[in-house]
């Protein structure tokens, strides 16, 4: 929880970003970048071991393998779902960008194979 403080104050001070002008849309992706790196973290663990028992528990569920990189893409794409119907919220944009990043190292990690 203190490293989550100490990374939320240098954002607020503007430490992190140096002399980088912050525009609006581009602090969602921050808040996703802090999110991601610090309090879902803090909260479950790593990401990728996370979505790894969701994903076994998915494909017990319904008979299809899924991967860690799979349930990132459908949690993305469960965000979209709540955006396009209305009931999102700058939270839902937040989350999309984080199951991006989540899914785009999971590809990475994976030797491209998926990017």
């Amino acid at each position: 929880m203190g490293n989550m403080i100490g990374l939320a104050a240098k954002y607020l001070l503007g430490g992190w970003f140096g002399t980088q002008k912050r525009t609006k849309r581009g602090t969602v992706l921050d808040e996703a970048k802090i999110i991601i790196n610090g309090e879902r973290q803090d909260q479950y663990g790593e990401p990728e071991d996370n979505f790894a028992l969701i994903a076994r528990l998915w494909s017990a569920v319904t008979g299809h393998t899924y991967t860690p990189h799979d349930v990132a893409l459908m949690m993305a794409q469960l965000k979209v779902a709540r955006i396009v119907t209305g009931a999102g919220s700058r939270d839902s944009y937040r989350d999309l960008c984080g199951y991006a990043a989540l899914a785009a190292d999971m590809a990475e990690d994976d030797g491209g194979k998926k990017a």
